[in-house]
């Protein structure tokens, strides 16, 4: 199996217009396997995560209304548990998806993340901003679970 890697930082800036924050980074592989390593649950834990917690996924239906939730143990042996919502899958270009960080006190922040996939001479740049909103969708309310990004540079 070929990985994605990247060589790259996550660059991290601000839209002065809507205060959103972008997160992007280059990855040195094709579109379709970096938007496979952040769409098939088998791959997940090889990326999701600070350096040296271990991810499980305990569900991820990837399609618009399905659902995700992955749980990062850490290396004190804290679980940090994400979840959120699929709104839109358009492969191997563009997902968006909810996501909430399932702890105490942050588990009402509900945030939409679009993610933007763009190939260009057989490296993939991607482009990901959230944006807050004050509720879960309505299918979310009842459950609780967070996510957890990082700039690992782990293999995908």
């Amino acid at each position: 199996m070929t990985a994605a890697t990247s060589t790259n930082t996550t660059t991290f800036t601000t839209d002065e217009t809507t205060h959103e924050l972008i997160a992007e980074r280059w990855f040195d592989a094709p579109r379709d396997l970096v938007f496979r390593a952040m769409t098939e649950p088998e791959r997940i834990p090889r990326w999701w995560g600070r350096i040296g917690d271990v991810t499980r996924v305990e569900t991820m239906d990837v399609r618009p209304g399905g659902t995700w939730r992955f749980v990062s143990r850490g290396p004190d042996g804290v679980d940090y548990p994400f979840t959120g919502e699929f709104l839109e899958i358009d492969p191997p270009s563009r997902v968006v998806q909810t996501f909430i960080f399932d702890v105490e006190g942050l588990s009402d922040h509900v945030s939409v993340v679009t993610t933007e996939y763009t190939e260009e001479g057989g490296r993939t740049w991607t482009s990901s901003s959230p944006r807050s909103s004050s509720s879960p969708p309505s299918n979310l309310s009842a459950r609780r679970s967070p996510r957890r990004a990082s700039d690992s540079g782990r293999p995908c």
